[in-house]
């Protein structure tokens, strides 16, 4: 096997003798957020599309959650109903929240009932 310097000009060779081989189930739906920083001013709220790709025949519910959120910062409207492809979520911000830039906010969906969980990419929030 070549293992390359990522430049391209440096190469070194190993002999494998193993591999591991992880078998997957195929999703039942991706997600992508429409925004990649979603400003906030105390006391208010911001609205953003999350979209929904479904496999063929796929028509359960997702609800959504979200990680890292900031202290005082709260989702609303977090359900796709059995045929939608996107949904609008609702970031509130209480006028206690903490002004600053947060990074690395997951969105995770969850097919309905206990189903499959996927991950959109991570977004931010910004609070003014």
């Amino acid at each position: 096997m070549k293992i390359s310097s990522g430049g391209g000009e440096g190469a070194t060779y190993a002999t494998v003798s193993e591999a591991t081989l992880a078998v997957a189930e195929k999703p039942q739906f991706s997600l992508e957020a429409a925004a990649t920083t979603i400003n906030l001013v105390k006391g208010g709220a911001a609205e953003f599309t999350v979209g929904i790709k479904r496999a063929e025949g796929f028509s359960a519910p997702i609800r959504f959650s979200f990680e890292n959120l900031p202290a005082g910062v709260t989702a609303e409207n977090l359900t796709a109903a059995g045929l939608d492809n996107n949904v609008k979520i609702q970031l509130r911000a209480s006028t206690e929240a903490v002004a600053g830039r947060y990074s690395r906010i997951a969105i995770l969906g969850q097919a309905e009932p206990g189903g499959q969980i996927q991950e959109a990419p991570k977004i931010g929030v910004t609070i003014d």
